[in-house]
């Protein structure tokens, strides 16, 4: 195979120049080589394909009406996703993608559910990659009406081909024009306002996350209340999450002293607090809280004046004695870098220096969090600085380190792991205050490298290695110590942590040498 492909790339270097009864040659060794499970083989055939639709397209339309038509009665389920795969490569073009297209959307809502699945997976490849020369997501709106067929899949909560669904609707509306997301809007509003399932209702807010902000989206009582019901009641966490990121957007995107603005926030603030204070049912609660964080995040990246009003109030949920961990689970949600919804892309309102200020705040409030409390105030900050930009976190070492120092000694897994992570990246500055500190971190580290969870062990072993970095004067005093305690993971179960703890105890063991670092 090998061979195989260095002859395909060869030949594909030299697609312009191949007569037309070699390149026929070649499209015979194509369709042999295409149904491979090699992946470097398949890759090559499909970009050759490609190569050969750009320059010749009338030759390879023919190839695929021979060779690669659907036939869903008579043919296997793996031949007709290879065929699938080869329509949706040759689609980059506009000359093919305008015959393959439609072809590929009707495979959407056929009853195997398998090929119906590939169907939607090379649609959304070809909505979300730009490396196709003409604007399909305008082409599937309008020539194959997508949106329309998509929301007329018989599709349950818990299918496979639901989130695909959604970011393919998602990707296509983004890219319409003012008018065109308005008679989407005029269309398929009455959705939410109206009864109807939950898995109809996710597609449709999905669509309207990514609205302009002056399409005209009517805010009445019967959307709030079905949002609500379905943000707190729903038995599926992606329904309830999929509300909770379009109230999210909804609220970002409307002006602070605009009427629907004020009545929104305030319908789901009280109901919130109502549920949070209820004290009955856990699950409900927890779901209260989550969108209590949406809520905020809408708030903050779009710079309101109540930013410390909705900070104070989620921050103070972290106190709680039922869902306080929950909080402290979901609090990085305020600033995760893999946000798909609360995006400028989707048009809405995204402040520079958002996630410092979260950062701060949180940072501000370490005094207030005592005896149970302290656990979940930990574990907010140290996920939290997994988003943070290393410029921010060094201008807080000081009101930081104590803080991990602390969380090393806690007993949760999830926590020490975030934490070790994080001080291993700080370690590598060489900053003065972690010199300062060794005493408190080197009988940790120590400690932690025979942990029974093996990343555990690994991280603090890294660490150690990194403390080797550090003027001789600071770490000497610890190395006879750390060379003996290293004994234990050098004889470690886990052929991983051995590695580790041979470089650790190799390296501290240079530690004053001759030669070596002062």
């Amino acid at each position: 195979m090998e061979l195989q492909s260095k002859i395909l790339l060869g030949l594909k270097i030299q697609t312009a120049y191949l007569n037309e009864a070699h390149r026929t040659l070649f499209y015979d060794k194509i369709c042999d080589l295409i149904g491979t499970n090699y992946n470097e083989v398949k890759t090559l055939c499909h970009s050759s394909l490609l190569s050969f639709a750009i320059l010749y397209p009338h030759e390879i339309s023919t190839l695929i009406k021979e060779k690669f038509q659907l036939n869903a009665d008579e043919e296997k389920t793996e031949i007709q996703t290879c065929k699938l795969q080869v329509l949706a490569t040759v689609a980059k073009t506009y000359k093919l993608g305008i015959e393959v297209l439609p072809q590929i959307v009707l495979q959407t809502n056929i009853t195997n559910t398998d090929i119906s699945f590939t169907a939607l997976t090379c649609l959304h490849r070809l909505v979300a990659t730009e490396n196709v020369n003409y604007d399909v997501q305008h082409y599937l709106y309008n020539e194959c009406n997508i949106i329309e067929k998509l929301t007329i899949l018989n599709i349950n909560p818990t299918d496979q081909r639901l989130d695909l669904v959604l970011n393919i609707c998602l990707l296509i509306v983004r890219s319409l024009t003012l008018e065109e997301q308005q008679n989407v809007v005029n269309k398929y509003f009455p959705v939410l306002s109206e009864q109807s399932s939950e898995v109809d209702a996710a597609l449709v807010m999905n669509i309207f996350v990514p609205l302009r902000q002056n399409v005209d989206l009517a805010i009445n009582t019967n959307l709030l209340q079905n949002l609500y019901n379905l943000a707190l009641n729903s038995q599926h966490p992606n329904i309830r999450l999929i509300t909770c990121k379009f109230i999210a957007v909804i609220l970002n995107k409307i002006n602070d002293d605009n009427e629907y603005f004020q009545r929104a926030l305030s319908y789901f603030k009280e109901i919130i607090n109502n549920n949070l204070n209820s004290n009955t049912n856990i699950k409900i609660m927890q779901a209260a809280a989550s969108l209590q964080i949406w809520l905020t995040k809408a708030i903050i990246t779009k710079g309101s004046s109540d930013v410390e009003i909705f900070l104070n109030e989620l921050t103070n949920i972290l106190k709680h004695d039922q869902i306080g961990q929950h909080i402290a689970q979901e609090y990085k949600i305020l600033t995760n870098r893999h946000e798909d919804s609360l995006v400028e892309e989707n048009f809405c309102n995204i402040k520079i220096f958002y996630k410092q200020r979260v950062f701060e705040h949180l940072i501000k409030k370490n005094s207030e969090f005592r005896n149970t409390s302290r656990q979940n105030y930990l574990s907010a900050v140290v996920q939290l600085l997994e988003e943070i930009p290393s410029k921010l976190l060094f201008m807080y070492l000081t009101k930081l380190v104590p803080l991990l120092i602390e969380s090393l000694s806690l007993d949760n897994e999830q926590i020490i792991l975030l934490t070790l992570t994080t001080l291993n990246l700080l370690l590598e500055t060489k900053h003065s205050i972690f010199s300062d500190k060794i005493q408190s971190f080197v009988p940790r580290l120590l400690k932690l490298s025979t942990y029974k969870m093996m990343r555990i062990r690994i991280a603090a072993l890294e660490c150690l290695t990194n403390y080797c970095n550090y003027p001789t004067i600071v770490i000497n005093i610890y190395k006879q110590d750390v060379l003996e305690k290293l004994l234990v993971p050098i004889d470690d179960r886990k052929r991983l942590v051995r590695k580790a703890a041979v470089k650790a105890r190799s390296q501290w063991f240079l530690v004053g040498a001759p030669g070596t670092m002062k």
